[in-house]
Formats: structure tokens, C-alpha cells, sequence
């Protein structure tokens, strides 16, 4: 078999004229040259004419392979410019000639293809529709199956995308849906005859919907055109040469096409990375039945020849011979892919030097995780910018590596091009679209809240207005309070505040009406901006898709208006992008799919979220990311494959839902095995160039992986001198990533706060609960006492347990200071009614039927514990403010607290009594004084600290815990502990301890420690910790983790 071919071997007359150029060999520069020395012309020789090129035609697989040979042309011209030759995409067919040569009667090719967008939409409502009808009895036919039946418009849209590549499938390889009958549904199982009735959408429905559009499939239309391509050639062959090169006609038409041009007298087919290593045995095993190898790298390529009628071993190979480092490699490459049924010929043929020289050149890096691996492969490729003019790319299928790259190579201000670009829905403008989506559909105050601080949202105001006014309205309306969904709840909200400003204090009021008025003409302008989906939305009635898509797209170009950049959204690669889409969406007003308002965010995302991002513009032009089909033909420096996994590369072998692997083999369609074998090849001809990185993570996402079986195929058939050489290339990467990050010295955590401000800092007064954040947390009490910072309320919070606590607070508080009648099921009735009332008032309504209930039960029992106490009562205080004073050396601190209920007992002593709907303190941790908050007020009450009250012994200290569950009402007496403490006993010694703890603080060199006392060490949720920065010392300094 010779090695290279020259013009006299190639021009004999009457058989197909085939080449290859092997994987070692740039693709398109070898072919260029074999263009220019002859070799491609017929008869082997290039006319003298110099505008001979022009007549050549040139296919090609893909339209980047089309851009590289035209730039190879150029770097080969000898001079500035070159007349180039017809080079186009297979796909790509002079549409212009094929309608001039065709039967005039014949207007097939005249019939658009269907936008993208108005296939999915249009199919998502057949989808739709066909789920809506689906009986339950069909349902009940399936026990324990799961049956792919969309329950909302996003799922049918999903579903619809599936689908209509399982239909592009069936149309490129040539399937006839009337096989779908074959199928016999009454001998398969009752799922899969589910699932044939699905598929009668494509077979009944679709074909009506594209008749009625006169419109093509783009798939079919595409198979047509290369049909008709293929047809006119073969009538009316062009004058000069025609090359199919880089295809390994996979697809039926191409097949067809290249078999044609190679039979051409002018033909010439060159095909890409013919195995000629292979012995025949393993050969003749790729196709062998019964068990054909469809995995293998070379199966399509052998078909290809079976159809052109020619042997493997009269391709000749153009090009220049391979170096012996190129040769090594192809035969270790090739035995690695040799079929399963012949690998015992591995340690038959296994030779050391081949396999040493293989190995150079070639790298395996093995992170621990798929960020390490995306920083080590950031690596491999900034180390080849460090030779003047060398190119690097990495291929990989998996687009999360290559975005991770691309993230990791802007830490040198390195933007590479991604060639498959980057989801609509993953891009700043996408998320801002479904924002503006879900605020106006669904008027979240969260997403209202990111939707505004989003750097797109603008509303037409000036940049530092806008930032006031969403500042304002965030700080003014939003935070801490409760506000009804839409624009008008935001106005109702923002109404309320302002009537509210006169129940704050002088100093608060002023700024709370500083940020209101910086959020009125932000709230104006939303009310505005968001009209058209928010009017189509308060319907709530099912509206078409299109004016949902036309409304959105009004809504975000409302929300971006910027007055000093009026064409920001254009001016970024995503604008245009969500622009298109939008628009392709509105443009489907002949499609009949309705969903509510409420399921367009998920809707919108699911058929536009997957459009490709392309961009930004690459710094460097030596740099890029390709997935494999944009590889093909294409030859860098070095070539990083990345992603070397099982079920990312190659992919799981997937059948499909749609139909069970008999029902494909009865169907006509090739078994998902031809996938993979497609993959390999792609991976045995950048196996060919002559510096690999190979790459993968042993976990993603936490998860151990499986190394890809070419990897482990191509490290068995080198031995393990060669592997560990490759292996030990690698880990020059790993650990140049880990070097990157890593720190200069040991970790130093910040230290644990003690601050120590100035004496005549320190507070003055303090509430009767900071008593205990004293105790616990000293550190929460110099920053709102000392530092005056205070926690930021939550956004448009739900009623926590707290405010559920102070609303049952207030109704039994306003019940005992009203009610003057018996403690009987009149009370009850009127308890129950004050209760319900304050409970509509919250406008909660899931609250109200969760809490409505248990108030019902505690409103019975808690009358029921009155009538119980009340012979012993003489009178009854409610919400009773009280305040102690105790002398420091620095000077009197003041106490302040207040009581929800005192009750004066016929007997002469006081009864104090506090609520609690949560869990109240354990009386043993009241005695040991780490909830102080009863004895403290128990000490203002010994000391006259409750005002008309007076000083009266106390009887009890307990809690009232209200609970609404089995024990609805508990009264809790903190005098029953185990120590057997005392009233007297437990006020004497928390007025010392008090004395003492207030005294500390008044020296200068006391500081204020973070989390002396927790309870909780593991928990961090206070409202400081991250201030203290707590988790970055607390864990060791407490005795955790």
C-alpha cells in the first residue's frame, strides 16, 4: 500500500478516484496542496489557464471547515489575494442552479424550510393537545410505569424538542414513518403502544400543519437539495474538478453524493483518517454479522467504500509521509479501536518502541475534580502562547468544561472563542428576560428585587437616579414588610409606607421619607414597563404564545431603555440573540398553542433558553474552543481533549423513549452504537496530531467517574512504561493549577473579636432580652449598641413564627384587658372571633387556614386555664412596660422591658406571666440564669420597676406556652426546679449577676467577645456572625470540627 500518491497514480481512467489524508496530516492544507501539485485534477495535471481554480468545486462537512480551507488557500497564495475555488458546505447547495435545472412542474425545492422557532412552538401545541386527550382509562393501562406525558406548557415544549429530533432522525436516515404500523402495537408491551399513539402526531398531524403552511422539514428539505445536487452533477458535470473531502458519508444523501462525485470523471473524494494500519482481519470484523462493531471509528468510512465499490487498499494517502512519531502513533490509535472480538491480537502486536514513541507528544492529565481539570487544561493552553505563533484548542463535547475554561482563561485577560457559544438561558440578558417575565407574570418581590438590580434595568432613568431610587424602594418598601404580588401591590405598599411615616421617630421618619420619594418614579416607570404582560396576565385566562412573546419582548425593551446608551441591549453579543428569539416567538401567529400567563417564564425558557451565545470577541486568534463536529478538519499546535469519560465521551448509549431497540431495527433506524462510533472517529483523528493533552476528572458534581474506554483502550494497548510517561506529563499541569491558587503560607483565620471601644461609647440602656445576647454573644451588642448597625429585614418576608407569636400576643392581650365576663364558652367564642379577625387582617390565607385551626384549640384551653385561675386573681396587667436602673462605675445603666401579663393574686403576691408560642426555657435553665429574661423582670417588679403595680412579694414566675397542638395551652412554673430555687432565691441572684455583668463593661479594657456563651455552636444564623466572621474561627475555638 503506498504511502503518499502522485499525479500519475491518481489519474488513472474509469475506476473512483479516492484519497485520504491520515489523521497526522493537516486536513485542509494537504488538500490545498494536492490541488495545486495536480493531484485532484483530472488527468493529473492543473491547466495552465490561471483562473482555473475557479472552476473547481469543493464540499465540504461543515461551514467552518468551508472558512478554514478558504484562509488555507490564502496562507498558500504566493502573492496577496488567490482566486479561490466554489468551496461549499455539503449541506449548502447552489439552491439558484438546482431550480434553474429543474422540471418546471416540480416545485418541491421552492417550499421553505419551517423557522426553527415555529417548528418547536407549533409542535409544542400538538403536544399539548395530544396530553390533554389522553384518557386516564390509557393511563390505567400502565401500573407502575412512568409515561412521558407533559404536565405543563414547558414540558411540552421539552417533549416537543424530542420529538422533533427523533422526526430529523427518521428523515436523515431515511426511515418511512409508515413503518410505525409494523410496529405491531398488540405484541409489544402496553407502555410502547402508548408511545406509537404519541407517535402518530408526526404521522397524521405534522404533515397536515406542514401542507397547510406549504413549508418543508428542514431536515427534508436538506436531503432534497443534496438529492437534487447530487441529480444535476451527474446530468451536467461542471468543466472542472469537483472534491467531496473530510465526510465520512454517515448520512444517506451525502453517501450518494460523494459515491457520485467519485465515480465523476473530473471527481475526486478524499476521505479523512482511513485507518491503513488495521490489519484485514480486524477489518473484515467491523462489519461482520451478527454482531456488526457500529462503535468503531472506521464503520462508516468502510460502508462509504462498500457503496463506491472500491477496497481499503486502493485509497492511496496524500500528504507528506508521516514522521515516525505520526506512524507510531497511528498503529498504537488503531489498535486501541480494534473491534472486540480481535483484541487478542493485543499482545501479539505489542511493540515498546512503538509504544514509546507514541507516547511522545501525548499528555494525560487526571484531576481530582472537573474545576481542577478546567484549570489545568487552562494551563496546557496559555503555555502554548508562550511559543511565538504556536495554536492551541480544546475539543470536548462538554459544554460545562468548556465554559469553566473559558472562565478560567479571563484570569489573564484572555477571551477564547467558544465555537458552540453559550445557552441563551445561561447568558445575563437570558436571565434578565426571565426575570422580566416572572415579575410581570407572577409579580414575585424577590424577582422584582434581582429584576431591578439587574446591570440591564434601567427604565429610562439616568444611572444615578436609578440606583437611588432602587435603593429606596428596596429599603423603603420592600425590606420587612409583606407586599401583594404586581406593580399595584407595590403601589398599595408604597402608599402604606408614607401614611405610616408618622409612627417613627423624628430622625427615622426623615430618612424613610427620603427613600420613598426616591422610589416613586421607579415604581411609576415599572407600572408602565411591565403594562403589557401584567394587564395580559391579571386575565388569568389562556392567551396565544405569539402576543405573550410580542408583550415580553415590549416589556424588556421598556426595561432596558437607557437614555445615555440607547442601544445597549444591540451592542452585547446576548442582546440580539433575545431579541430574535422574542421575535421568532411573536412571528407564530398562525400556531394555535395557548397557555396561562403564569407558565410563560418556564414556557419562554424552555423553547428559546438553548439558543446559541456566540462571543465575546477573542484577544487572541492563536486560542479556541471547539466541540468535535467544529474540530473536524481542522489542525492546531496542540489539541486538548477534554471530558475523557464515560457517558460524556463518548456519550451513554441513550435508545430513547420513544421506541425500544427492536422497534428501531423493525423502524429502520441505525442503533445509537452509530453515535459512538462517529465519536471515536472524531477522537482517532485528533489522536493524530502531534502534541495531545488528554484530560479528565475522576468526580463531577461529587460523583466518581469512569475513564472513557478509548482511554483506557489507548493506555492497555501502550503498556505501562508509556502510560506512566504519558501520566507523568500530565501532572506537570495539575500541579501548575495547584499552584496557582494556592496560598503563600498557612491559612491565617481572623481572630476572634473582642473589641474594646471607649467607656463613654458603651450603652446606657439596655432592653431586658439584650440581657441574655449579653451573656451569650456580647459581640451582637457592640454592633447595634456601639456601631449602630442594625439587621437588614428580609425582602418581602412570609410570617415567620415570630410575628405569628406577637399576633397571638396581641389578641390574647386585648382579650384579658376587655373581657369582663365569666371564663366560659362565651369567651371562648369571643376569643375565637378576635383571633379570626387579626388573622384576616394578615391577608395570609395559607397562613390563616394552618394557624386558624390551632388557635381555635388554644383559645379553648387558654379560657379553660383562666376559669381555672381566676378565683385566685384580683387583678390582671397586660403589656406593662417596666425599667431598673443599677449603678457602675462608669454610671447608672438602665434596664428597660416589657411584661405580657402581671396578675395580682387575692393572696397579696404577684403572678408574672410571659407567652410563649415557641418552646419555652427549661426551669433549669431559668435557675442557672442563662435566660434571664423572667428574672429580670421579676427584679424590676421587687424593685417598684412596673409603676402603679408597686412592690408586691411574687408568688410564681412561669411561662404560658402556646402551642395550639395536642397540649394547646401549658402554664410552666420556672419555681419548679431542681434546685429548688425559690422567687426570693432566683431575683437575689440575678440582681448580683446582673450587678456584676453590667459592672465588667464598665471598664475600658472589658471587651465586647463574639459568642462567649453559645448555645449552639454549629449554628451561625445570628444576626452578626458574618460580621465577626465567626465560621472562620469558631469551629476550632469551640470545640467543633
Amino acid at each position: 500500500m503506498p504511502d503518499t500518491v502522485t499525479s500519475e497514480t491518481a489519474g488513472e481512467t474509469g475506476a473512483p478516484r479516492v484519497f485520504t489524508i491520515p489523521p497526522s496530516v493537516p486536513f485542509l492544507p494537504a488538500l490545498v496542496a494536492a490541488l495545486a501539485d495536480g493531484t485532484l485534477w483530472p488527468g493529473g495535471r492543473v491547466p495552465d489557464d490561471p483562473l482555473a481554480l475557479a472552476d473547481a468545486i469543493i464540499y465540504l462537512p461543515t461551514r467552518r471547515a468551508v472558512r478554514a480551507l478558504e484562509a488555507a488557500f490564502l496562507a498558500a497564495a504566493p502573492g496577496p489575494s488567490v482566486v479561490l475555488p466554489d468551496i461549499r458546505a455539503i449541506g449548502d447547495v447552489s439552491e439558484d442552479l438546482l431550480i434553474l435545472d429543474a422540471d418546471p412542474d416540480d416545485t418541491t425545492l421552492l417550499a421553505p424550510s419551517l423557522p426553527d422557532l415555529t417548528r418547536r412552538v407549533a409542535m409544542a401545541g400538538l403536544v399539548r393537545r395530544w396530553a390533554e386527550r389522553l384518557s386516564a382509562d390509557t393511563l390505567e393501562l400502565l401500573p407502575g410505569e412512568t409515561v412521558a406525558v407533559p404536565t405543563s406548557p414547558a414540558d411540552a415544549a421539552r417533549l416537543a424538542s424530542d420529538l422533533l429530533a427523533l422526526m430529523d432522525q427518521v428523515e436523515t436516515q431515511e426511515a418511512d414513518w409508515t413503518a410505525l404500523a409494523d410496529l405491531v402495537p398488540e405484541e409489544l408491551a402496553q407502555y410502547w403502544q402508548v408511545t406509537t399513539t404519541f407517535l402518530s402526531i408526526a404521522v397524521e398531524l405534522w404533515p397536515a400543519f406542514l401542507e397547510e403552511r406549504g413549508a418543508l422539514e428542514p431536515a427534508r428539505r436538506r436531503r432534497l437539495l443534496i438529492d437534487a445536487e447530487t441529480d444535476r452533477l451527474a446530468a451536467a458535470p461542471p468543466r472542472g474538478p469537483v472534491i467531496a473531502a473530510g465526510s465520512t458519508g454517515s448520512i444517506p444523501a451525502t453517501a450518494r453524493l460523494i459515491s457520485m462525485i467519485a465515480r465523476m470523471p473530473n471527481g475526486a473524494v478524499v476521505l479523512p483518517g482511513l485507518d491503513r494500519h488495521i490489519d484485514d482481519a480486524a477489518w473484515d470484523a467491523i462489519d461482520a454479522a451478527p454482531q456488526p462493531s457500529f462503535s468503531h471509528p472506521q464503520f462508516g468510512l468502510k460502508q462509504l467504500l462498500k457503496r463506491i465499490g472500491l477496497e481499503r487498499a486502493a485509497v492511496p494517502a496524500l500528504g507528506a509521509a508521516p514522521t515516525p512519531e505520526a506512524d507510531a502513533r497511528a498503529r498504537i490509535v488503531s489498535a486501541a479501536f480494534r473491534p472486540a472480538s480481535t483484541t487478542d491480537a493485543w499482545a501479539e502486536s505489542f511493540d515498546p518502541q512503538a509504544a514509546a514513541a507514541s507516547a511522545r507528544g501525548l499528555a494525560l492529565i487526571e484531576a481530582e475534580t472537573a474545576r481542577e481539570e478546567a484549570l489545568a487544561i487552562a494551563m496546557a493552553l496559555r503555555e502554548t502562547l508562550e511559543r511565538p505563533g504556536a495554536t492551541a484548542a480544546l475539543v470536548t463535547p462538554d459544554r460545562s468544561i468548556a465554559r469553566r475554561v473559558a472562565a478560567e482563561m479571563r484570569r489573564w485577560q484572555i477571551n477564547v472563542d467558544d465555537s458552540a457559544g453559550r445557552p441563551l438561558g445561561t447568558t445575563s440578558a437570558g436571565v434578565f428576560a426571565r426575570l422580566a417575565a416572572t415579575a410581570a407574570t407572577e409579580g414575585d418581590a424577590h424577582a422584582l428585587v434581582a429584576l431591578l438590580k439587574h446591570p440591564l434595568c434601567r427604565l429610562g432613568l439616568p444611572e444615578p437616579a436609578y440606583s437611588r431610587a432602587v435603593a429606596g424602594l428596596e429599603l423603603g418598601v420592600l425590606r420587612g414588610h409583606r407586599v401583594r404580588p404586581g406593580t399595584a401591590g407595590l403601589r398599595a405598599a408604597h402608599e402604606h409606607r408614607v401614611d405610616a411615616l408618622d409612627d417613627h421617630r423624628e430622625a427615622e421618619r426623615g430618612r424613610r421619607l427620603h427613600w420613598l420619594e426616591a422610589a416613586a418614579p421607579l415604581i411609576e416607570a415599572l407600572e408602565d414597563a411591565l403594562k403589557p404582560l401584567e394587564a395580559l396576565a391579571t386575565a388569568k385566562t389562556k392567551v396565544p404564545i405569539h402576543r405573550l412573546a410580542a408583550a415580553h419582548l415590549e416589556v424588556v425593551e421598556a426595561l432596558v431603555a437607557d437614555p445615555d446608551l440607547p442601544d445597549r441591549l444591540a451592542r452585547r453579543a446576548d442582546g440580539p440573540v433575545l431579541t430574535a428569539a422574542l421575535q421568532g416567538i411573536a412571528d407564530t401567529g398562525g400556531v394555535d398553542f395557548e397557555v396561562l400567563p403564569a407558565d410563560w417564564p418556564s414556557l419562554f425558557e424552555a423553547l428559546a433558553g438553548d439558543a446559541a451565545v456566540r462571543g465575546p470577541v477573542p484577544t487572541d486568534d492563536r486560542l479556541f474552543i471547539w466541540g468535535p463536529l467544529e474540530a473536524r478538519l481542522q489542525s492546531v499546535d496542540r489539541l486538548v481533549i477534554a471530558g475523557l469519560n464515560e457517558g460524556s465521551w463518548p456519550a451513554a448509549v441513550e435508545v430513547g423513549p420513544w421506541m425500544s431497540r427492536p422497534m428501531l431495527g423493525t423502524f429502520g433506524l441505525e442503533p445509537p452504537e452509530r453515535r459512538i462510533g462517529l465519536a471515536a472517529h472524531d477522537v482517532a483523528q485528533a489522536m493524530g496530531a502531534g502534541d495531545v493533552v488528554m484530560s479528565r476528572a475522576k468526580r463531577v458534581s461529587g460523583t466518581p467517574t469512569v475513564a472513557s474506554r478509548w482511554l483506557q483502550r489507548l493506555l492497555a494497548v501502550s503498556g505501562a512504561d508509556a502510560a506512566r510517561e504519558i501520566a507523568a506529563r500530565g501532572r506537570t499541569y495539575v500541579a501548575w493549577a495547584g499552584a496557582l491558587d494556592a496560598p503563600d503560607g498557612p491559612a491565617a483565620p481572623a481572630a476572634r473579636p473582642n473589641p474594646t471601644p471607649p467607656v463613654e461609647a458603651r450603652p446606657r440602656r439596655l432592653g431586658v432580652t439584650e440581657i441574655g445576647t449579653l451573656i451569650r454573644d456580647p459581640y451582637a451588642v457592640y454592633a447595634r449598641r456601639v456601631l449602630g448597625l442594625s439587621p437588614l429585614d428580609p425582602i418581602a418576608p412570609s410570617l415567620e413564627a415570630s410575628e405569628r407569636g406577637t399576633l397571638i400576643h396581641d389578641v390574647l392581650a386585648g382579650f384579658i384587658r376587655d373581657w369582663q365576663g365569666p371564663f366560659d364558652a362565651t369567651a371562648v367564642v369571643e376569643l375565637v372571633r378576635l383571633g379570626e379577625q387579626a388573622f384576616r387582617e394578615l391577608d395570609e390565607a395559607e397562613v390563616t387556614a394552618l394557624w386558624l385551626p390551632r388557635f381555635a384549640r388554644i383559645a379553648e384551653a387558654f379560657v379553660a386555664l383562666e376559669a381555672e385561675r381566676a378565683p385566685g386573681i384580683r387583678a390582671r396587667h397586660v403589656e406593662i412596660g417596666g425599667r431598673l436602673e443599677r449603678a457602675t462605675p462608669a454610671g447608672p445603666v438602665a434596664i428597660t422591658g416589657r411584661a405580657d401579663r402581671i396578675d395580682e393574686q387575692t393572696d397579696g403576691t404577684i403572678v408574672l406571666l410571659d407567652y410563649k408560642t415557641g418552646t419555652a426555657p427549661s426551669p433549669q435553665q431559668v435557675a442557672a440564669h442563662l435566660e434571664p429574661q423572667l428574672t429580670i423582670e421579676a427584679l424590676m417588679l421587687a424593685a417598684g420597676g412596673f409603676g402603679a403595680i408597686g412592690n408586691h412579694p411574687i408568688g410564681d414566675l412561669a411561662y404560658v406556652e402556646l402551642k395550639g397542638s395536642k397540649d394547646p395551652v401549658r402554664l410552666r412554673s420556672v419555681l419548679d426546679n431542681k434546685e429548688g430555687k425559690d422567687a426570693a432565691t432566683l431575683v437575689a441572684e440575678v440582681d448580683e449577676r446582673l450587678r456584676a455583668l453590667l459592672e465588667r463593661y464598665a471598664f475600658a479594657p472589658h471587651g465586647y467577645l463574639s459568642r462567649a456563651r453559645v448555645q449552639l455552636e454549629k449554628s451561625f444564623d445570628g444576626d452578626y456572625d458574618h460580621l465577626a466572621r465567626s465560621r472562620e474561627w469558631a469551629l476550632s475555638v469551640e470545640g467543633g470540627e
